[in-house]
Parts: structure tokens; C-alpha cells; sequence
């Protein structure tokens, strides 16, 4: 298979699979010649999906956050003109609008204490949350420390670096 060939191959996979149904070792095979179309195909892929998410998901989230403010600002002048003008019911056609009450809650004037946790522990909740300081493992481990609760991992991934030659 030519690189072109391979480019185009790539090309036609673009809107046909979803992620699980695309099989890279069927279409690409023996990566050894192959690098630069494979590269090419990451950052086409991913100048897709920036593009995709810069021109319409954004537009459309901005546009959804818009058409979702102004529904807010249409119920707010209707509950302020029903109850300024002492309306709790008003009919419609197929609907009528009305002013309830909104389910209670509760509003805290402070924050809470370990003062307080101990003044009214029924009504204070004390929450501890832990977590290891993993520059001070790491630092700790480098220096040759055993520790039996942690460990240095290092994984793997592939980079590409530009060769500065043209074929």
C-alpha cells in the first residue's frame, strides 16, 4: 500500500466509524513507512474536533444559554406583574399560570465551626478528607526511601518529533 493510499484510506474512515468499530492495525497495518501519514492523520483528527467544538458546540452552547436566560426572564416578569398586581391565578386558554410557594429551605447566616461542631454536634457535620501529597512521595522515593503504601510508575506513550528531513 502507497502512502497515498494509505492518506486516503485514513481520509474515508473520518465519518463512517465510531471510535470502537475503527480497527487501526486493518487499516494501517505495518507502521514502519507509515509515520508521517499516521501523524498527519492525529492532526487532522484533532483539528477537527477543535474546529467542531470552537464552531458549533460553543455557538450552540452560547446560543442554548441565551434561549434558557431569556425563558428565566419571562417567568421572572410574570411572577413580578402577578404579584404586584395581586394575581395568584391567572387562566389561559389551555393553561393557567399561578404563584406558589417554592419548596423551603434552609439558608446558613455563617459558616460553620469546629466551635460550633462541638456546640451542636446534631446540627454540624464534620468532614475530613485526606490525601497524599504526591511531590513529597515522589521526592521521598527518588531519594531511595522504600515505602510500602506507595511506588514510582512511569508508563509509556508515543510523541512524534519532526525529523527536520523531506522525503
Amino acid at each position: 500500500m502507497t502512502l497515498r493510499d494509505l492518506l486516503n484510506r485514513l481520509r474515508d474512515i473520518d465519518d463512517d466509524l465510531l471510535p470502537e468499530e475503527f480497527d487501526p492495525a486493518e487499516v494501517v497495518g505495518d507502521i514502519k513507512d507509515k509515520v508521517d501519514a499516521i501523524k498527519w492523520r492525529l492532526d487532522s483528527w484533532a483539528a477537527s474536533a477543535k474546529m467542531i467544538d470552537e464552531e458549533y458546540i460553543a455557538q450552540l452552547r452560547q446560543k442554548r444559554d441565551a434561549i434558557l436566560g431569556k425563558a428565566e426572564r419571562l417567568k421572572q416578569y410574570v411572577q413580578f406583574q402577578m404579584v404586584t398586581n395581586g394575581f395568584e391565578k391567572l387562566p389561559g386558554e389551555m393553561f393557567r399560570v399561578q404563584v406558589q410557594n417554592s419548596p423551603k429551605s434552609v439558608e446558613t447566616k455563617e459558616l460553620a465551626t469546629p466551635q460550633m461542631f462541638l456546640n451542636y454536634p446534631e446540627y454540624v457535620v464534620q468532614k475530613t478528607t485526606y490525601d497524599w501529597n504526591k511531590e513529597a512521595l515522589k521526592e521521598a522515593l527518588n531519594k531511595g526511601e522504600v515505602l510500602t503504601f506507595a511506588e514510582i510508575k512511569q508508563g509509556k506513550h508515543i510523541r512524534f518529533y519532526a525529523t527536520g528531513e523531506k522525503k
